[in-house]
């Protein structure tokens, strides 16, 4: 039923293992002599019958017959709500197409719903009803981008443009956080700072933002107590 090997003697009666396959030789009713391979062995010296397969750890393990011979075969599988799935194997949770990978459960696709919108990585996918009775699905980069588009950035981003410190928020949106003077002085918005007798101002009207500095009128008086310095402006 199945083949041999020639490099190794088994004597009668005798199981070894051999290649992750146990080897057997033994003597049958009729008072022949009949070499096996009766089932697979693991790693870890898990035994594996023949038409058999089993999971562990996330490795599948199969014993199977293939034409004249015996094979073991052990591979990653995916662990997801409680079902294991073979790599390359798609399957879905919610609104989402998974796909089991050799490093894990990764988003082959997104299951949008008409009128849907869904934040995927840096895009936005939608599904949308158009005039003429159509489905369409689009997707969009979310980011932000400078002044004159020349320069992308991607959401959680931050960038200084013409004194302005900027932020792209998870929506795409661009976000001013506040000002920054020629020396790299960080003002926070709606916020002023006086160093060195300059106040350094940031502030908006409607959607400009003005960085403007100015010597101060008032003069910083520092009170000598023993506890803390109190700054007193007059």
């Amino acid at each position: 039923m199945l083949n041999s090997t020639k490099e190794a003697v088994i004597l009668l009666g005798e199981s070894r293992i051999i290649s992750d396959r146990r080897h057997s030789c033994e003597l049958t009713e009729n008072g022949k002599i009949r070499y096996i391979i009766n089932s697979c062995v693991s790693d870890d010296m898990s035994v594996i019958q023949i038409g058999r397969t089993f999971l562990k750890e996330g490795i599948r393990h199969r014993c199977e017959v293939k034409g004249q011979t015996v094979t073991y075969e052990q591979k990653s599988t995916c662990y997801e709500n409680g079902i294991h799935y073979d790599i390359g194997e798609t399957f879905k949770n919610g609104s989402f197409q998974l796909i089991c990978k050799e490093n894990g459960v990764a988003v082959k696709e997104a299951v949008i719903l008409l009128g849907e919108s869904r934040i995927i990585s840096d895009r936005r996918h939608s599904c949308e009803l158009t005039e003429n009775g159509k489905i369409r699905y689009i997707i969009n980069f979310i980011g932000c981008f400078n002044s004159n588009g020349s320069a992308e950035y991607k959401p959680g981003q931050i960038w200084t443009e013409k004194h302005i410190r900027y932020q792209c928020s998870r929506e795409g949106m661009t976000r001013v956080l506040g000002c920054v003077d020629g020396n790299g002085l960080f003002i926070e918005l709606g916020h002023d700072v006086l160093m060195g007798g300059t106040v350094h101002r940031c502030y908006r009207i409607k959607n400009t933002t003005f960085y403007h500095r100015f010597i101060s009128r008032f003069t910083m008086i520092l009170c000598p107590n023993p506890d803390f310095d109190k700054a007193l402006i007059h």
